[in-house]
């Protein structure tokens, strides 16, 4: 079964950080959702962005990575995710990471990927539409 929305890395370092409650609250509902997925780079970039920002939590993440992987579905990603992002990086002009998460939400059937770095209300071509959790 697929996820109905696809979660951007920003949105889970959002419900980890205690730096914004309201987006830490957003983000949490979102997650808890139990209709949410990632992919495997976010995973990814979430532990980088981790690492970063909480350099004291370092111990913590690993615990983090398996609390998130219990509560999203986390897909892989494989050439045709690859190939699907550089037409969508060379249509829509998302850097290729981004293009790379759209294309993986899209693989998947997702209706919505939530970003607050993505255009907010944009429709792809494929009906994917990006929505920034923290605009309303």
């Amino acid at each position: 079964m697929s996820a109905e929305f696809f979660l951007d890395t920003n949105i889970l370092v959002y419900r980890y950080s205690d730096q914004d409650e309201q987006k830490r609250v957003v983000a949490a509902n979102l997650m808890e959702s139990k209709n949410a997925a990632i992919s495997v780079q976010v995973l990814n970039e979430f532990c980088n962005t981790a690492r970063r920002k909480f350099p004291e939590n370092f111990a913590r993440i690993e615990a983090t990575l398996f609390e998130i992987q219990n509560l999203l579905t986390v897909y892989s990603l494989g050439p045709k995710d690859t190939h699907k992002a550089v037409q969508i990086s060379q249509r829509y002009g998302f850097s290729y990471y981004d293009s790379l998460i759209l294309a993986a939400a899209e693989n998947h059937q997702c209706k919505v990927v939530f970003s607050e770095d993505m255009q907010h209300e944009m429709i792809l071509d494929s009906g994917l539409k990006t929505f920034n959790p923290f605009a309303i």
